[in-house]
């Protein structure tokens, strides 16, 4: 995926849950972690999958680091 992009509830969003799922993103960097998705339920959901796989998420604004 490209950086810059804006990832939400699209088809990058599917894309980027696709690459994590096959082990291909080691670091998921984004601008707040309430904005990365539109729904509560959605953002713990994919943070507990990137967790569990490893993939490091960075949150630019705020100082977080998991």
């Amino acid at each position: 995926m490209a950086a810059g992009k804006r990832v939400q509830g699209g088809p990058a969003f599917a894309a980027l849950k696709e690459a994590v799922f096959r082990g291909e993103v080691d670091t998921a960097i984004v601008w707040q972690l309430d904005r990365r998705s539109r729904k509560q339920a959605g953002d713990i959901g994919v943070l507990a999958d990137c967790c569990e796989r490893g993939v490091r998420v960075v949150s630019v604004t705020q100082r977080i680091d998991l």
